[in-house]
């Protein structure tokens, strides 16, 4: 027959921090600093197992000596995953492991200020996520990872002296993969005969006009390659590095965004602020300018001089609650989303 106290253990709490903190064997909780929790360089592996050792480090102790069974069963991994595991936690400088003969081994846990691979992440999103995010960012920060100079650094105990070079590592690697790619596309043309041989008369040359510069043109001529043009200097110029990859799902929102609001110097105007108050956004990238979100804040700012509060809004532009059927940016949100027609 089962224990009558035993039994109250178990009766459901009525709040939250009572079955935290009251009820069955791990009680309470232990504090996952963002810096670890949004490190770009450590695993997501690595950083549970982080977090379990930490569990094991009472009274404010910087050390722990759980049994790698007790481990295993914790994780649902095995022995030679949690070997790994292991191996790449104390190779991020976050744990030195100390193994004892027929005891368990030690894990001796070390300040985050005296850890390199925090700084090195945080160099990263400082220097480099403002200007490129999304898929291109997650495709360069594993191709870093595997770079020589992210091996050097690793050592480096020094890392935001090296700020620059991985700055030019990102945006280098950029450029070079766009001439790359430029070179790929481009035909070689074999060069034409001439003469009698080749059957040609003598023909007056044909003058090809070069498409107008859209500093030759006026604003409300400009078409969408002018207005490409135009957010990519006016990025360069204020951020002194190069526009991250337009996509193409890019260019389809930019020609809605034109194609809806009618007036091409009120879209200038909008790039203008975008770029003037690039803070207010998640980065300053013409795919974030294309938002729904962002327009809708930046038709609000040329309004009322505000910007909406964002956290309230999703990328789509939806806000959390209804907006008001007469509102101007709720209607421009709206003709966004059925793709460019006109509501009208």
């Amino acid at each position: 027959m089962a224990d009558e106290n035993s039994e109250k253990i178990w009766i459901i709490p009525s709040k939250s921090d009572e079955f935290i903190h009251g009820i069955g064997k791990h009680k309470g909780f232990k504090i996952f600093p963002d810096k670890l929790a949004n490190c770009l360089l450590i695993s997501t592996e690595v950083k549970e197992l982080y977090n379990v050792l930490k569990s094991f480090c009472f009274s404010g102790k910087s050390t722990c000596h759980p049994s790698r069974e007790l481990l295993c069963d914790i994780l649902g991994i095995e022995e030679n995953a949690l070997g790994e595991r292991l191996s790449r936690l104390e190779e991020s400088g976050l744990v030195t492991v100390v193994k004892h003969f027929q005891k368990n081994s030690s894990y001796q846990f070390h300040e985050f200020h005296e850890v390199p691979i925090l700084y090195h992440s945080e160099v990263i999103y400082t220097e480099v996520h403002p200007h490129l995010s999304g898929k291109d960012f997650r495709v360069k920060i594993k191709e870093y990872k595997k770079s020589e100079l992210f091996k050097s650094i690793k050592t480096c105990e020094d890392v935001v002296s090296r700020t620059s070079e991985i700055r030019d590592w990102f945006f280098g690697a950029i450029e070079s993969k766009k001439e790359e790619t430029t070179s790929k596309r481009t035909p070689k043309i074999a060069p034409k005969p001439t003469g009698v041989e080749s059957g040609e008369t003598n023909k007056k040359p044909v003058n090809r006009v070069k498409a107008a510069d859209y500093k030759q043109k006026t604003v409300d001529t400009w078409n969408l390659q002018n207005f490409k043009d135009y957010f990519r200097e006016l990025y360069e110029e204020t951020f002194k590095l190069p526009l991250p990859p337009i996509g193409e799902k890019t260019v389809n929102s930019l020609t809605n965004i034109i194609r809806i609001n009618k007036d091409n110097a009120l879209v200038k105007e909008y790039m203008d602020i975008f770029i003037d108050n690039s803070t207010k956004f998640q980065d300053a990238s013409l795919a974030v300018f294309c938002w729904n979100s962002s327009q809708a804040s930046l038709a609000h700012y040329k309004r009322t001089g505000d910007f909406l509060a964002m956290q309230n809004y999703n990328k789509a532009g939806t806000k959390k609650e209804e907006l008001p059927e007469d509102d101007d940016y709720a209607l421009m949100l709206k003709a966004l989303r059925d793709g460019g027609k006109d509501s009208g």
